[in-house]
């Protein structure tokens, strides 16, 4: 991809431009999902991760119409190869409005994957970077994660600490 793509892609991402215009290089742009990321393997990416289940096309545009309805709660940033358009990265940060802390906002991270095949090159550290720093441009005084206790390390290296504990419930009663 161009210079001169990446520089128009940059303008389309509106207030977190620079932030993701700051870990996008050659070989990889990290941008805002987009409404077309079914088709350039975004669910696939998602199965490294996690369950996934059956999503569709439609599902998927269904999904995304809702998630980006507000601009101000959830926010998927995705890494794009330049080689071949494919999605090989993901995370998410969503915002909850709280009473608490003078109605102060919390930050939630979550879905941090990147590609098995892309590995190493440093795609995960920016991830987490980028989601910090669009918590802390959207005023958020914390941002939590749920994540196994093996990848605790990573996290920590972010400045991410153990407190207390996750407790879910799941309706088909798996974890």
């Amino acid at each position: 991809q161009s210079t001169w793509g990446i520089i128009i892609l940059m303008e389309a991402q509106g207030k977190y431009a620079d932030i993701l215009g700051d870990y996008s290089n050659d070989k990889y742009v990290l941008r805002m999902l987009k409404r077309d990321d079914y088709d350039r393997g975004y669910i696939d990416l998602l199965t490294q991760l996690t369950k996934v289940g059956t999503v569709t096309k439609e599902d998927f545009e269904k999904r995304w119409d809702e998630v980006t309805k507000d601009e101000h709660f959830y926010k998927i940033i995705v890494y794009e190869s330049t080689a071949d358009g494919k999605v090989v990265g993901n995370g998410m940060i969503f915002f909850e409005k709280k009473f608490a802390r003078s109605c102060g906002t919390a930050g939630h991270v979550e879905d941090i994957v990147v590609d098995k095949a892309h590995k190493g090159q440093g795609l995960e550290d920016n991830i987490m970077n980028a989601l910090r720093r669009i918590g802390d441009r959207e005023g958020a005084y914390k941002l939590v994660l749920d994540i196994p206790d093996a990848e605790a390390g990573f996290y920590e290296k972010h400045g991410y600490k153990k407190y207390e504990i996750h407790m879910a419930w799941y309706r088909d009663g798996s974890i």
